[in-house]
């Protein structure tokens, strides 16, 4: 169940979410970071901020696995779903306020990855094995 790439694509956006609430934390707990080095100092010193970066590493190795078998097409839209989950992760974790209009983009965004999700449930979806078949016809 792990392997299909939806279950892999979510975990990907669910760690990826996570670590922007984890890099926001910790961000806002060391001194205004003015250089490049600054950042990396924080990288290092700061706990929130490692845990967020190795949440986008962990994110990174799944969305690999996902583009490996399925179209790229249809997958990095459906990545705008994290913009949505770390806007609600941030006003209920982080206290944020959302204003209405945020909330129509969200909206829409969902809207959008519908229509994408729909196409996937109309057999459009390639695999890596499609892809490889269609390479080798083609020579």
């Amino acid at each position: 169940m792990l392997q299909h790439p939806l279950v892999m694509l979510f975990i990907a956006l669910g760690l990826g979410s996570v670590g922007q609430l984890a890099l926001k934390t910790g961000m806002e707990k060391v001194p205004e970071a003015k250089t490049a080095l600054d950042v990396v100092r924080a990288m290092v010193t700061q706990p929130y901020v490692t845990v967020g970066m190795l949440c986008y590493v962990f994110s990174s190795l799944m969305y690999l696995r996902v583009i490996q078998k399925w179209d790229l097409s249809l997958v990095y839209p459906m990545v705008a779903l994290s913009y949505v989950l770390v806007t609600i992760l941030s006003w209920a974790l982080l206290h944020e306020k959302i204003p209405s209009i945020r909330v129509a983009g969200l909206v829409l965004i969902c809207l959008g990855v519908c229509l994408m999700a729909a196409s996937a449930s109309r057999g459009s979806v390639q695999t890596a094995g499609h892809v490889e078949s269609s390479q080798a016809q083609s020579k």
